[in-house]
């Protein structure tokens, strides 16, 4: 199965109803295509023992145990899902979810950033948020939310949109490292691109963020980052993580949000998000596939980084309708990502 696949599988199966029963931080799911049997617990244990999140702290599966429940689903590509019917079309091919209880043990917490973060040294860099005192523009219907629940919401969407913001930079520094190493056109063509769709997305989350806060905010300075010497390991290493890993995480992440959103421009932002990162995220598997070919170390140093990733936190769940479910849903989704989309690739390119 290509990675694309895997992630359009992945969507498919995300943005349809659930799990079934049973809470989902103790339900662990995977998926097949349509008329296929659901794995027995045997093999479902092969794909989904070792798995990982760093919620707090991090719950890796270490059983899985009786199946519990299967559901037929189809994504339709306009970030919605409905119940199979023979007939149907859809972004990707209808799929079968499987679902299994799980037992989990718990780890301490790792550092993870979603999406492609500008880096500086080593850690991730963004700007601070700066409170204009002018009128919000159209965003979220917020009338029924209390001002504590804006306000924790708003603080979620400042987060994402800072986020957002520092991704532009990041992906025009690819930019200019991709071309100054002599990459493919394409990827630097890709690379451009992105930082166009990470502006988009740091307006999206600003807005819900402005009407939410009820006066417009935006990025303030980005503050200065330490130039750095090109470097193809280092250009590999960041694609992979940030670039693959961070950004299918994003997807996933935005299908979490989207499977229980109501709010139409919250909506709206997230099929943005899902749309555009899926790419971003092939565009950094891409960038790590050239590395190996053409420099020695870069396959060793991407096996290191992926042995030290985890998954972030699943966040809080102040308002489902508003892009913020409770975190074991988002839990079991980033589980669900990285043992079905993430894991397997990774492998595939470390051994090709």
């Amino acid at each position: 199965m290509t990675p694309e696949r895997r992630l359009a599988v992945f969507l498919s199966t995300t943005l349809a109803a659930g799990c079934g029963t049973g809470p989902l931080d103790d339900v662990a799911c995977t998926a097949v295509p349509l008329g296929d049997a659901c794995p027995s617990p045997e093999v479902a244990a092969e794909l989904l023992i070792g798995t990982r999140t760093c919620e707090s702290p991090v719950r890796e599966v270490t059983n899985i145990g009786a199946f519990v429940s299967s559901s037929d689903v189809i994504y339709t590509g306009y970030g919605g899902s409905n119940p199979y019917e023979p007939g149907d079309t859809g972004f990707s091919e209808p799929m079968t979810e499987c679902c299994y209880e799980a037992s989990y043990k718990e780890h301490e917490g790792e550092d993870c950033v979603i999406g492609r973060a500008l880096r500086d040294g080593g850690a991730p860099r963004t700007a601070t948020v700066t409170r204009t005192g002018q009128p919000s523009p159209a965003g979220p219907e917020i009338e029924a939310l209390s001002a504590d629940q804006r306000a924790c919401l708003a603080d979620r969407w400042e987060t994402d949109a800072l986020y957002e913001h520092a991704s532009i930079f990041a992906f025009e520094r690819l930019a200019d490292e991709l071309d100054a190493l002599g990459a493919p056109e394409d990827l630097v063509r890709r690379a451009r691109r992105a930082a166009a769709d990470e502006a988009h997305h740091a307006e999206d989350a600003f807005a819900i963020a402005s009407a939410l806060r009820g006066s417009r905010v935006v990025a303030g300075p980005m503050p200065p980052v330490a130039p750095r010497r090109v470097d193809l390991v280092t250009v590999a290493v960041e694609s992979l993580r940030d670039g693959y890993i961070g950004e299918t995480i994003a997807v996933a992440r935005a299908a979490a949000q989207l499977r229980d959103a109501t709010d139409p421009a919250v909506r709206a932002a997230l099929i943005r998000v899902i749309r555009d990162e899926s790419e971003h995220a092939a565009l950094g598997l891409d960038v790590a596939r050239w590395a190996v070919g053409n420099e020695e170390g870069a396959r060793a140093a991407l096996a290191s980084a992926f042995a030290n990733a985890a998954l972030p936190s699943a966040g809080d769940g102040e308002g489902p309708a508003f892009g913020a479910p409770h975190p074991a849903r988002v839990a079991a989704v980033l589980r669900a990502a990285w043992s079905s989309v993430v894991a397997p690739t990774v492998h595939e390119l470390l051994a090709a």
